[in-house]
């Protein structure tokens, strides 16, 4: 099965892959070309990044921009849009062969019907390396109540934490920040211990979650607004002033760090 996956993958190397569809019914529906015991197999080699948060946030374009960073050249892989709709429907996933990684990209949250975000979030850490959670301007409490629906199933989460020798890492991507404020900063005051009704779930987060860190991308001209539209993700990295350049580095260290654990265990 994995072998079969893998082959689907590398024939179908110039767009990513439905993984999971989601119907009418807002049902789950797995392509059936597809196998998930290629990543849900704890001995696995292949590492998976997944990318998750509200919808319409850029998630897509950030995808591009990381394999456009990896491959160092410019790769359109991820379908975007400028839309007020979910651009991504379900799963999608590409394979990066050269570096044994897997990219899943997920439907955006908290907009129309949003009973299956539960199961996107259960999803994203069953399956996950690394999840970075994609967030607009700054972090909050508002960010921690979109992992409230973790807290009705933490205890499959724990059971699932104790079956497999490492947890998911948890990258926070704070996109166009125009505020003078550090990203690490800004987690470490979101996830302060305080005595309200949101320490449930900052407590979910600290016990399913090794420790998370953040990373910031800026506010973007036109001009390099203009770059994104025009898919041109090898120039738009070039300008190191967004930031995103400097959060591709830092993910891909936490990646390999990941990588360095799992083997030590």
């Amino acid at each position: 099965m994995i072998t079969c996956l893998l082959a689907y993958l590398l024939d179908n190397m110039d767009i990513s892959q439905s993984l999971i569809d989601i119907d009418a019914s807002n049902n789950l529906i797995m392509n059936s070309k597809l196998d998930l015991s290629m990543i849900t197999d704890k001995d696995r080699k292949i590492k998976v990044v997944s990318i998750i948060g509200k919808a319409r946030g850029g998630k897509s374009t950030f995808l591009n921009c990381l394999l456009t960073h990896l491959k160092d050249t410019t790769q359109n892989i991820f379908q975007t849009a400028n839309s007020d709709s979910h651009c991504t429907n379900g799963i999608d996933i590409y394979y990066i062969l050269e570096r044994q990684i897997i990219l899943l990209d997920f439907q955006g949250i908290y907009l129309g019907n949003s009973s299956i975000d539960p199961k996107l979030l259960l999803l994203a850490y069953v399956l996950s390396d690394v999840i970075i959670f994609n967030e607009n301007k700054m972090l909050s409490n508002i960010t921690l109540q979109q992992f409230e629906p973790m807290l009705s199933f933490i205890n499959y989460l724990k059971d699932i934490k104790d079956l497999r020798s490492f947890n998911p890492k948890l990258v926070f991507r704070i996109s166009d920040v125009s505020l003078q404020i550090d990203s690490t900063t800004n987690m470490n005051n979101m996830l302060k211990p305080e005595a309200d009704q949101f320490q449930n779930i900052r407590d979910c987060i600290n016990e399913l979650f090794d420790t998370p860190f953040a990373v910031s991308t800026n506010n973007l001209d036109r001009s390099e607004i203009k770059m994104l539209e025009q898919f041109k993700f090898n120039d738009f990295l070039d300008s190191r002033d967004n930031g995103y350049f400097t959060a591709m580095e830092k993910i891909m260290q936490y990646l390999d760090c990941c990588e360095a654990n799992r083997k030590m265990a």
